[in-house]
C-alpha cells in the first residue's frame, strides 16, 4: 500500500511540478497550496514584469488550494501573508496514517500546521533550503531567537530534508543529528533539459549568430535570473568591462529592477556584445543555455541554492559561482571556479582564467553533466520514499 503524504507549500512553483509528478507515482500524494496567485498572469515583484508560466504547473499530481484568510493575502506579504485556517481541519480529517511535509517554517499557515501535527501526533517532515554560510552571517540575536524556535521544531520533527552540504550543516547547527536527515537533492527536470540540449546543440552556431548580429564572438558568458541586488548582476557587468575584449559576449537572461542601470552602463561604455533578453519563459530558455560557453552566477546573501546552476549543468556548461551561492559546495567541483562574493577583481580573474582554459571546456562540461545526474528528481523521490517506509 502506498504511503500517504501531504506536501504543504506556499504556491505552485515551476521547479517543483516535475518532482510532484514523479512523487505521486510512488506515494498517495496531495499537494496543499496556500495561494494560487502565480497561476494566471501576475506581476512578479522581483522580475518587475507580468509573468505567466508557459509550462503546466498543476498537471500529473493531486493538489488542493486552501482558502487564504490573511488580512492582506499574498505570497509577498511575509509571515502573515499566508494564513490558511483550513489546514487545521484538513489535518484532522486526514490524520490517520498520514505524514505531512512542510516547505519551510516562516509562514503563519506552516506554524498552524506544526502545532496541529504536534497535538494530533501526526509525523511531519521539514523541507528547507538555508545554507550555513549565509546563516552565520546573520546577527547573533537572529540566531538566538531561531535556536529556541528551530531546535524545538526540528526536535519534534520525524525527519528533515536537506538539499545539499551547506543545508545539512544548517540543520546540524540547530541540533539535528545525522539519523534524522534525508538527502533530497535540489533538482530540476534533468531529462527535459538534457533532451533539449541534444535537440539544439547542432544548431549552436546559428543560435549565436541570431543573438550576436554585430559580429562573431569567441566566448559567451551567460547569466540567468532576476536582475536584482541579491543576484549581483552589476558585479558581472563590471568584471566583463575589465575584460576589455570585443571578442567576448555577455548575456543577461532575465529582468528586474536593475535592468535600467545595466542598460545605462552598457550604453555609456559602448558595449556592443552585451545582450539583455528580458524575461524568458521556460519553453525558450534552453536556446540561451545551448549557445553559451560559460555560465556565471554571482549571487550573494539570499541565494540559498541557485537552481539555474542545475539548469546550466544539464547543458554541459562550465560554471563560475560566488562562494555565497548555496549550491557552490555541491555543484562547483572541477567543473568551474568559485570566487569570493562581491569581489569584482576575483570575478574578472575567474572569467579570464576560464577563457584561458578553453581547451578544457568540453571536459569541464562533461563533469557538470555527470555531477548533475546525481541531483535528480529520481534520487530525491527514492530517498524520501526510503524515509517514509521507515515510518510504521
Amino acid at each position: 500500500m502506498k504511503k500517504k503524504l501531504s506536501f504543504l507549500i506556499s504556491h505552485p512553483i515551476q521547479y517543483y511540478t516535475p518532482w510532484f509528478r514523479e512523487l505521486s507515482k510512488e506515494v498517495e500524494l496531495t499537494v496543499l497550496y496556500c495561494s494560487d496567485e502565480t497561476l494566471s498572469g501576475y506581476k512578479d515583484k522581483e522580475f518587475g514584469v507580468e509573468v505567466k508560466w508557459d509550462v503546466p504547473l498543476l498537471e500529473g499530481y493531486p493538489f488542493l488550494f486552501m482558502k487564504n484568510n490573511a488580512i492582506k493575502p499574498s505570497i509577498y506579504n511575509g509571515f502573515l501573508g499566508l494564513l490558511n485556517l483550513s489546514i487545521i481541519t484538513y489535518l484532522y480529517k486526514n490524520r490517520k496514517d498520514m505524514v505531512l511535509l512542510v516547505h519551510g517554517w516562516n509562514r503563519a499557515t506552516y506554524v498552524l500546521a506544526f502545532l496541529t501535527c504536534i497535538v494530533l501526533r501526526i509525523p511531519y517532515i521539514i523541507h528547507a533550503e538555508n545554507p550555513i554560510s549565509q546563516e552565520l552571517k546573520k546577527s547573533v540575536v537572529n540566531r538566538l531567537v531561531k535556536k529556541v524556535y528551530l531546535r524545538t521544531l526540528f526536535h519534534l520533527a520525524y525527519k528533515v530534508c536537506f538539499i545539499g552540504k551547506e543545508n545539512k550543516q544548517f540543520y546540524q547547527y540547530y541540533g539535528v543529528k545525522d539519523g534524522k536527515c534525508i538527502f533530497t537533492p535540489y533538482s530540476v527536470d534533468n531529462n527535459f533539459f538534457q533532451s533539449k540540449y541534444n535537440e539544439l546543440i547542432l544548431d549552436k552556431d546559428n543560435l549565436r549568430d541570431k543573438i550576436f548580429t554585430k559580429g562573431k564572438v569567441s566566448t559567451i558568458f551567460l547569466f540567468s535570473g532576476k536582475l536584482i541586488e541579491k543576484k549581483r548582476p552589476l558585479d558581472l557587468l563590471k568584471a566583463f568591462i575589465k575584460l576589455n575584449s570585443n571578442d567576448v559576449g555577455l548575456i543577461f537572461m532575465g529582468d528586474g529592477s536593475l535592468r535600467n542601470e545595466i542598460q545605462n552602463i552598457v550604453l555609456q561604455n559602448q558595449l556592443n556584445n552585451v545582450i539583455i533578453t528580458g524575461f524568458v519563459n521556460q519553453a525558450e530558455i534552453s536556446s540561451y543555455f545551448v549557445l553559451a560557453d560559460v555560465f556565471v552566477l554571482p549571487s550573494g546573501m539570499g541565494e540559498t541554492w541557485g537552481l539555474v546552476v542545475n539548469e546550466a549543468m544539464n547543458f554541459s556548461l562550465p560554471i563560475i559561482t560566488s562562494d555565497l551561492v548555496g549550491s557552490a559546495a555541491d555543484l562547483n567541483k572541477e567543473n568551474g571556479i568559485v570566487y569570493p562574493c562581491g569581489n569584482v577583481e576575483a570575478l574578472f580573474l575567474a572569467m579570464t582564467n576560464m577563457m584561458e582554459r578553453k581547451s578544457n571546456w568540453k571536459e569541464m562540461g562533461k563533469r557538470s553533466l555527470n555531477l548533475i545526474n546525481g541531483y535528480s528528481n529520481t534520487v530525491r523521490t527514492k530517498n524520501l520514499l526510503t524515509a517514509l517506509n521507515e515510518k510504521v
